[in-house]
């Protein structure tokens, strides 16, 4: 539960960096460029705009307590109905650069949840999330693609 958590914090922060960083070069664009260009200013305007959103939008999520995810673990976990990893290799001229791993999450309503994880991790969180959810699917396959695209809430099999 703690890779999970930890996962979680660390996508909250990237997005509350890229945030900061929207609402800076927001307000660069506008203080460098305001009385003479005004299609720049009009551009950082919009980017301190979005910046203040988007932080506005993520403040109260800097616990990864808060999260929807975690949410439904604790509360409702019978709304996960299936879940599966993807390991992402890159192999630049042929030598393994670096591995990425996605944790999939589906809803019975037909929503989806996915967290960014280390791709050594994913079986381990994988194998704790199957003690805590018994009644979900674990694993990708196409059957289970189109079974789950006709009837998120019914069996996967």
């Amino acid at each position: 539960m703690q890779l999970l958590c930890r996962a979680l914090r660390q996508e909250i922060y990237v997005r509350l960096l890229f945030a900061a960083a929207a609402l800076v070069g927001g307000g660069l664009l506008i203080g460098l460029n305001f009385p003479e260009q005004s299609v720049a200013s009009v551009c950082g305007l919009i980017l301190l705009l979005g910046g203040l959103y988007f932080g506005y939008v993520l403040l109260p999520q800097t616990r990864a307590d808060n999260s929807h995810l975690l949410h439904l673990l604790n509360t409702n976990p019978e709304k996960i109905v299936w879940v599966y990893g993807l390991r992402t290799q890159r192999h630049p001229f042929g030598l393994s650069f670096s591995q990425s791993g996605i944790l999939y999450f589906k809803l019975a309503d037909g929503d989806e949840i996915s967290v960014g994880l280390p791709a050594t991790k994913l079986k381990l969180v994988s194998a704790f999330l199957n003690r805590v959810l018994p009644h979900a699917v674990f694993g990708y396959t196409k059957e289970r693609a189109e079974n789950y695209q006709n009837n998120p809430a019914g069996s996967l099999g």
